[in-house]
């Protein structure tokens, strides 16, 4: 019995694993933006981009990829 639970926790991460990570993603974004000295106004509107971002890669009009990239982007621009 254990095994089979155990069994069914690693397939539920290994079918869901992109989307966990992206949404993680997202979740430290936002967290990151909260903190930062940007206007208020110019957070929202990157919030609301990095939203769109999520919900494509749900919809599955972009790839993981195109997510990491977009991030890396983020992360250089300070």
């Amino acid at each position: 019995m254990f095994m089979l639970f155990m069994g069914t926790i690693v397939f539920f991460i290994w079918s869901y694993k992109d989307k966990m990570i992206a949404a993680t993603v997202n979740m430290g974004i936002h967290a990151v933006l909260t903190e930062t000295p940007l206007p208020e106004e110019q957070k929202k509107l990157i919030i609301h981009q990095t939203d769109r971002l999520y919900e494509s890669f749900l919809e599955n009009r972009i790839e993981i990829n195109d997510l990491t990239v977009v991030v890396q982007h983020l992360l250089m621009v300070r």
